[in-house]
């Protein structure tokens, strides 16, 4: 146009940015989803439901209702690709976690296992200032598998090792790991309600829930 002056070009090229103007606002809304998958969350309500597995054995599972950071367009929902049962569905500001719960024994490992022994009659790992007291012919020494205390209790699973809590597992291979939840929200009557208030509740549903990303998917 600043070649020839021909109106007819300038017409069309101020079309082609005027749509360009138009349907950019349409797009706009779409921004809404990494927001409001980065976080955080703010858990606003929980609630305890049992499920019965495959074997009959009864599963508890954790819902928990939380308050995103913005609102979505339009609802979804996807699975956690690791954590099997884990699922999530999100719609307008509100983040909504079925989590599946470990209730049972597991085994928190010490990393300096050179420094235990193993108490072979009692299936525990002690440090070696207090072992030394013990019968030799009732310990030996603590390997990286056999350094461990076990804990009965009720834990949430963990995408991965990178959580500051104390770790537990089901035994030294295995990758699943599980964060305790403290014996005084436990016994409170108010659980699981109280986990609202739980410090580290928050950062845990955030993690999990970017952890669980890969697996998105739109709902109809």
């Amino acid at each position: 146009y600043l070649e020839t002056g021909d109106e007819e070009r300038l017409r069309l090229l101020l079309l082609h940015n005027e749509d360009d103007l138009k349907g950019m606002p349409k797009l706009l809304p779409i921004l809404a989803y990494p927001d409001f998958l980065s976080g955080p969350f703010s858990p606003v309500d929980c609630s305890l439901r049992e499920e019965t597995d495959l074997f009959g054995q009864s599963e508890p599972v954790l819902e928990a209702i939380c308050r995103g950071p913005v609102s979505l367009p339009r609802p979804f929902s996807w699975e956690h690709s690791c954590l099997p049962g884990a699922q999530f569905e999100a719609e307008g500001g509100e983040l909504r976690l079925s989590i599946p719960l470990f209730r049972g024994e597991l085994k928190y490992f010490y990393p300096n296992y050179r420094d235990y022994y193993y108490l072979i009659y009692e299936d525990t790992a002690i440090h070696k200032s207090v072992g030394e007291y013990v019968d030799r012919s009732a310990r030996k020494k603590a390997t990286a598998a056999t350094c461990y205390t076990k804990k009965e209790g009720l834990f949430l699973p963990l995408p991965d090792s990178s959580c500051g809590e104390p770790l537990f597992r089901p035994d030294y291979r295995s990758r699943t790991f599980y964060m305790e939840i403290p014996e005084e929200l436990l016994t409170s009557p108010d659980f699981p309600r109280n986990l609202v208030r739980w410090p580290s509740f928050p950062s845990y549903l955030r993690d999990l829930t970017a952890s669980s990303l890969g697996k998105a998917v739109s709902s109809p």
